[in-house]
């Protein structure tokens, strides 16, 4: 015990240790992995400011040179290497705000100047449209988008009126973008920035709705955009990290702009993982950021493990130590231990053979008792030598199978359902008679055995003789349940709670019902298996039986308590009695 006792205070002092160095790894992990990702955060914040910016120098472009050719703003965007200094622009376009009396001159003009598949489109019924007029790079993805009304797709007109009304920058919601085919197809947004007539951008909302003239916007393909973007500005993290990018505030999949890590490969049991609110352009994001691998090399991650190792070794050496002091003390107690326990095991099988021998002479009291009580009354209700032969033998073969009952390691439980089954069994087996046994678990107490079995088997035999098992047909239905028996008030008006007659408990009550045999008629005089049932049941078992001799077949009802009232020699003197 003391050797055990220094190994666990030493087992518990290592453990310790082996969790305050592994919390200080983790504490230390975590930090780095916060710098990092706020990082990431900052990099994406910093790269659509770029962006918008980019769209405050096209505005001032454009307000400088006055009304603008297709040709003239190719010259211009191309000036700002925009492929090349700001990857992930899908295109810088300008879209103009045209009344509906005004679409069939703009049309015209378009293609007097070359592009005979301009239109307008959607066509609506709207007071006026915001036609995408130019938009660069000139590729095959950006002209599909040409003629494009802005203002029939609500997630669109929404970050334009926002734009319009603040006169700041105003970011989409997610979106498909005009540009995209069936193929490849990416989330995208829209960076809108107003263009009011005049000199200065009017002061007040109604100003800024009355003057606004066009919107210059950007388009970007989420995945091409935010890829580069991290790309050059965090590396090390966009291989490290799970990035994934919402629109909105709920982390919404279905409104998820960007992932790094295919859904199929995100870590998903990552330690480290952390979700940043990001406003931009006036439009709320959601960024989660987990790490797929170890945050960084500085970090000694294998210095929990040696510590617990170091300590497992001297908690194991302290404890050899004290175990090698004790030895000689642990032999001597072990030794005494021995010596007691001999002289106990030798008491308890005396006891034991006391125990069984008395146990012996009990049981071989009570059934002799219970034989001369057969002997008696079977003397008395036979007519001849043979026919008392004949009932007695039944009667002891039906004792002996009970006595089987009781034997020590019996594998025979002694409940009520087993007991039925076993002193019936002679009498189903040989013919086609029909036995119905029913009712829930009732243990059956081995003083109570004997009297039950011959109360069963004076049924049985009755049953064979004359009732229902008489006939190929008959049928026989063994049941028993528990009933309550409400409480008895004493003279002083309390209940009685002694467990006697008087008082209060559960009743066992047993049904005996026979069906398809004789027509019953009630008897002239008390037979020798009446006696026995009366005898056993009330004297011995302390209950009630009554007899009901239906046209169909006879019925008993016993009653017995629960907890059969009595001891051991009650019954013996019971049985006795049976036999005077």
């Amino acid at each position: 015990m003391p050797a055990l006792i220094v190994l666990l205070l030493a087992l518990a002092a290592a453990g310790l240790s082996w969790l305050l160095v592994k919390r200080d790894v983790m504490m230390s992990e975590r930090a780095q992995f916060a710098s990092e990702a706020s990082e990431v955060r900052d990099g994406v914040a910093d790269a659509m400011r770029t962006y918008e910016t980019v769209l405050r120098a096209g505005i001032g472009i454009f307000k400088a040179q006055g009304d603008l050719s297709a040709a003239q703003w190719r010259t211009i965007v191309k000036s700002l290497e925009l492929q090349t200094s700001f990857p992930g622009f899908q295109g810088l376009g300008y879209s103009a705000v045209v009344h509906k009396d005004q679409i069939e001159a703009l049309e015209a003009a378009q293609r007097r100047q070359g592009n005979s598949t301009f239109t307008v489109h959607p066509r609506g019924a709207q007071e006026y449209y915001t036609v995408i007029m130019f938009l660069e790079p000139d590729d095959w993805r950006n002209r599909r988008a040409l003629g494009f009304d802005m203002f029939s797709e609500p997630v669109r007109r929404a970050a334009m009126e926002r734009a319009r009304d603040t006169g700041a920058a105003a970011l989409s919601g997610k979106v498909k973008l005009r540009q995209e085919t069936h193929d490849e197809v990416q989330a995208g947004t829209l960076m809108y920035l107003p263009i009011y007539s005049g000199e200065t951008d009017p002061a007040t909302l109604e100003g800024r709705r009355a003057r606004l003239t066009g919107f210059m916007y950007g388009a970007f393909r989420m995945t091409d955009l935010l890829g580069s973007v991290l790309q050059v500005q965090t590396p090390a993290q966009l291989s490290a990290f799970s990035i994934t990018i919402y629109d909105g505030t709920a982390g919404d999949p279905s409104a998820r702009l960007f992932a790094s890590t295919p859904r199929e490969q995100a870590s998903v049991s990552s330690p480290f993982k952390v979700r940043y609110p990001l406003e931009i352009g006036g439009q709320a994001w959601i960024i989660d950021i987990a790490a797929n691998q170890p945050i960084s090399t500085s970090i000694d991650r294998n210095k929990p493990l040696l510590v617990l190792i170091a300590g497992l070794i001297i908690a194991c050496l302290v404890a050899g130590i004290t175990a090698s002091l004790a030895l000689s003390r642990d032999r001597l107690e072990s030794a005494q231990r021995v010596l007691a326990a001999e002289v106990k095991e030798r008491q308890l099988a005396q006891e034991s053979a006391e125990l069984a021998n008395n146990e012996l002479i009990h049981r071989v009291k009570n059934t002799l008792a219970v034989v001369s009580a057969i002997a008696s009354q079977t003397v008395r209700y036979s007519s001849n030598l043979e026919e008392f032969g004949r009932a007695f033998r039944e009667r002891l073969n039906s004792l002996a199978r009970v006595q089987d009952l009781l034997r020590p390691n019996n594998s025979l439980a002694l409940d009520l359902a087993g007991l039925v089954r076993e002193v019936l069994r002679p009498y189903v087996n040989t013919g086609t008679h029909g036995l119905v046994i029913d009712g829930p678990a009732a243990p059956v107490a081995r003083n109570d055995v004997v009297l039950l079995s011959l109360t069963l088997n004076e049924l049985a035999t009755n049953a064979t003789k004359y009732g229902a098992w008489s006939v190929p047909d008959g049928k026989v239905a063994v049941s028993w349940h528990l009933e309550s028996v409400a409480p008895k008030v004493a003279e002083n008006g309390s209940a009685i709670q002694d467990g006697s007659e008087e008082g209060q408990g559960d009743e066992l009550v047993i049904r005996w019902a026979e069906e398809g045999g004789p027509t019953v008629s009630a008897p002239s005089k008390q037979g020798f298996g009446s006696a026995v049932i009366q005898f056993a049941v009330q004297r011995g078992l302390r209950g009630k039986m009554a007899a009901e001799y239906a046209a169909q077949g006879i019925r008993y009802t016993i009653r017995l308590p629960a907890k059969t009232a009595g001891s051991t020699e009650d019954r013996a003197d019971a049985q006795y009695e049976l036999g005077q």
